[in-house]
Parts: C-alpha cells; structure tokens; sequence
C-alpha cells in the first residue's frame, strides 16, 4: 500500500488543493514500508513537484507533544502502519472497517476518518481505472463514509497552554 499511495501522490496528489494535508496521511503509509517522506515544493516560477526527504530531528517540546498524540491513538497508527506493510492484493473491506472503527473509538472526527478512507479508496480505484491492475476490486467499494468537513480550527484553553508550554520548551526560538 505504501508504494502505492508513493505512486498515487505522484500523479494525483500535487493537482490537490489540500496537498499538504494529503502528503501527511500518505507519508504516514511511506513511512511504515520504509520510504522516505514527500513534501510538495514550489520552484520560483511556482512549479510545484514532490521532493523525497527524511524526517529530521524534532525540536524536544515538539517531539513530546508529537508523542503524546500519538500515544492516543496508537491502535490507529498501528494499523496505519500494518497496512502501509501490506500488498494491496491483500487488503480487505473488513481491514479498513477495523481502521474506521479504531479511529473512531480513539476520538477522531467522522471527517477525519471519511478523508483517510477516501485517499485510499481512491486509490485503490485509480489502481482498478488507470493503473490497469486486472482482477482486483477496491476494497472499500461498500464502505459509507461520514462527511467531509472544511473548517476553521479554534483551540481550546487547554490545548493553547499546551501549545505554548512546548513553545517555551522549544529548542529553536
């Protein structure tokens, strides 16, 4: 899956008006398959194409932020990660069920979890339509999936103390 979506990003993802938010849930699946991360770039003529990097060293107050997100939601990226590992032959409807679920009982948002669905439904139908891949069905072909929401995000008390305590922790003013 993870060279795959390597695949999808290439052809599909810089045409996106959400690229950046896209590269982040694909670089996830790189990630798991041992790939280095992409990360979309403008050129002065504001060309945009994809550069290969790998993730450098985190501030400490960022990393620990960072790893206490994902500490709650570890079942979440553990599947992230196992399938990002797996032949796309080998994923099934109930796969991503268990990965729509997961995040679900982990407190992320219908839109959430209706955008990493989505990504990967396309592009298993991009692999089906024009990648010409011969008997293979897209696996989430019956999932329903939430809605999408385009939204402006406001923190809470809490969440603005946490980001400026690890700001005050940062090593890079």
């Amino acid at each position: 899956v993870g060279q795959a979506l390597h695949r999808y990003a290439h052809l599909y993802t810089l045409a996106k008006g959400g690229v950046v938010s896209e590269l982040n849930r694909i670089n996830h699946y790189l990630s798991a398959d041992g790939m280095p991360w992409l990360r979309c770039v403008e050129d002065s003529e504001g060309k945009k194409s994809l550069e290969e990097y790998e993730l450098a060293k985190q501030p400490s107050g960022w990393q620990r932020h960072n790893d206490a997100r994902r500490e709650q939601r570890a079942k979440t990226y553990a599947l992230i990660n196992e399938l990002g590992r797996t032949r796309c032959s080998m994923v099934t409807t109930a796969k991503l069920r268990e990965l729509m679920t997961t995040m679900k009982s982990e407190g992320l948002s219908d839109s959430t979890i209706q955008k990493e669905i989505a990504l990967l439904k396309a592009m298993f139908n991009k692999a089906r339509t024009e990648w010409s891949w011969k008997g293979f069905e897209n696996p989430g072909n019956g999932l329903k999936l939430g809605k999408s929401n385009q939204r402006f995000v406001f923190l809470t008390k809490a969440q603005e103390a946490a980001l400026w305590k690890a700001i005050s922790e940062c090593d890079n003013p």
